[in-house]
């Protein structure tokens, strides 16, 4: 194995590993890219990636040697083996061979979170192969039971159905109990606190037309207006582990979801002080009110452009802004509080004195919080903001005098758009141009933390991709969606299967990051195909054979303490 450093068509350089691979049949070597570590421009920055390029590679090759002074001690050795002879071919009375590293890697996994969901053995045995399944093909039921022998798994279509059937609201209500105490345990193992939850929902639509109580027809995150879909709401830590989901019908407002999915792990799990972190579209005075009083603090984001007068007239303010790194300056704005409040709050305290001799506790209640804004610029943000911009209005000029019916739900919406009567471009407003550029580089967060420094705030703020990522995971390595079933009891157990599925992939994660070895999904999941065992029979004896296991796994299967398959075996 040797590191390469590979020049890009764009001017930067990637640092890889690369090993070369003998082929039979082959006079010249193959090379195989076994990880890139990222790509650079300065030498500053190729120095670091190749540094972490060397320190994966000496890790690799200590692994390697470890494994050849072991080699035999488990029983896989030419000498402890039993000899395989094959005279003429009809010695083979059988051949066939099945993929085993999912099952190696994932399997235990599940064990160790999942083995005591409620369903009887068998039943919870196939609902380990299902959901290993669907990170492996996330296709379609019938499609699953077609290759499951592929993979070793017994699983029929009317197995799974039955199955589905069996996973009740308490087998759903176990699950999550179950994952959630398996994100304390491994956070505990890391001496980490559950101490921020990130919150989001997706929309997931059906191929199926009608709607029900679950199903409705809403506005949909993936533009599929014209089908009925569910409402997702996911908590993960900033970890990315999950804590949990619920389902909504697909006509509700999201704004309305944070406070009941909150209430529900509040009372299920004993939160008692934790970190909200949410994105702008859910935040509301309703939430922002509610989630107080439950105890709980929170950072929602927020937008500029959304914001009041008082807002926007501050962030332009150049007064008080403290910098904070080289690009990035911050201020905290206290929005005021309105007359009509105020003569409320007067009211209210006056009429509450009146009625108790002990005004605080009553006056604690009826109080509204009050919360704290914070402002920051970002330079590199502001160059991106006006990049954008740039290329938008590059493309209404290129529209100028045309019709654009089809179009007007993109950028010809936007406000530095003129539109005719008769839906064509007619120019581009420079003066809203102009409103609208004062603003670039500024965003806003919204919290009730006292006294926290401004760069925490936005650090915890910015681990919200950890959510992003997760529906990631679950819209297309899962590819949870689009859902055929119209069946409402085998919808929700689709979602418990796929939340599994999620569940095992992030735990993976977790360990494995932990321990310096993590792997993208994608490039982990290619790794696993190559693991295999061959079944042969020969005069009436059972072999068992495994493929050449990559090397770039050994790291991965030691971080879990799992063991690769042995090299022979006779049965």
């Amino acid at each position: 194995m040797f590191i390469k450093t590979k020049r890009n068509q764009s001017g930067s350089f990637s640092v890889q590993l690369i090993e070369s691979v003998r082929v039979l049949g082959k006079k010249n070597p193959r090379s195989v890219l076994i990880q890139t570590f990222g790509s650079g421009r300065s030498k500053e920055e190729i120095a670091y990636l190749k540094q972490r390029a060397q320190v994966y590679l000496d890790h690799l090759m200590g692994q390697r040697n470890q494994a050849k002074a072991e080699k035999g001690k488990d029983g896989s050795s030419l000498e402890n083996a039993c000899q395989l002879v094959i005279q003429v071919p009809e010695d083979i009375s059988h051949c066939d061979s099945y993929v085993c590293g999912f099952h190696d890697v994932f399997g235990p996994v599940y064990d160790s979170i999942f083995k005591n969901t409620g369903l009887k053995a068998k039943e919870n045995r196939m609902l380990k192969d299902l959901s290993i399944m669907r990170i492996i093909h996330p296709k379609s039921k019938r499609f699953t039971s077609k290759i499951a022998s592929q993979y070793n798994c017994n699983l029929t279509l009317d197995g799974i159905y039955k199955l589905m059937d069996r996973i009740d609201s308490q087998v759903i209500e176990t699950i999550q109990r179950l994952s959630f105490k398996n994100t304390q345990t491994l956070l505990k193992s890391e001496k980490e606190e559950l101490e921020v939850l990130f919150y989001d929902m997706t929309t997931l639509y059906f191929e199926v037309g009608s709607s029900d109580e679950l199903r409705e027809f809403g506005f949909s995150k993936d533009g599929k207006h014209a089908h009925v879909q569910i409402m997702m709401a996911i908590i993960t830590t900033k970890s990315g582990l999950p804590l949990g989901y619920e389902l909504f019908p697909g006509n509700s407002y999201e704004g309305h979801t944070l406070v009941p999915v909150l209430e529900k792990l509040q009372e299920k799990y004993k939160i008692k002080k934790v970190i909200v972190v949410a994105d702008s579209g859910l935040i509301s005075k309703d939430n922002v009110k509610e989630i107080s009083k439950m105890g709980l603090e929170y950072i929602l984001g927020g937008r500029v452009k959304n914001g009041s007068k008082a807002l926007k007239k501050a962030v332009l303010d150049e007064a008080g802004y403290t910098p904070l790194t080289p690009t990035l300056k911050g201020k905290i704005f206290y929005p005021p509080v309105s007359k009509k409040k105020k003569n409320q709050d007067e009211a209210t305290s006056q009429n509450n004195s009146q009625k108790s001799d002990e005004p605080d506790a009553q006056k604690n209640e009826e109080e509204e919080i009050l919360d704290r804004i914070y402002i920051y610029h970002c330079q590199t943000r502001a160059h991106k903001d006006q990049h954008e911009r740039e290329k938008q209005v590059d493309k209404v000029k290129e529209n100028i005098g045309k019709p654009v019916k089809s179009k007007l739900g993109g950028v010809y919406k936007k406000p530095f758009v003129s539109i005719g009567e008769d839906k064509s471009v007619i120019g581009i407003d420079e003066e809203a141009l102009e409103r609208i550029a004062q603003f670039d580089g500024f965003f806003t967060l919204e919290t009730n933390l006292k006294d926290a420094p401004m760069l925490d705030i936005l650090n915890y703020y910015r681990a919200l991709w950890q959510i992003e990522q997760t529906f990631r995971i679950i819209k297309y390595n899962i590819a949870l969606r689009p859902i055929f079933h119209y069946n409402t009891d085998r919808i929700k157990a689709h979602f418990a299967m796929c939340y599994i599925a999620l569940v095992l992939i992030r735990t993976l994660e977790y360990k494995t990051t932990q321990n310096g070895v993590y792997l993208p999904l994608e490039q982990l999941n290619e790794l696993l195909r190559t693991v295999r065992i061959i079944n042969l029979t020969i005069k009436e004896k059972h072999y068992k054979i495994a493929q050449d296991f990559p090397q770039t796994l050994i790291p991965i299967y030691k971080a879990l303490k799992i063991k690769p398959p042995n090299r022979f075996l006779s049965l």
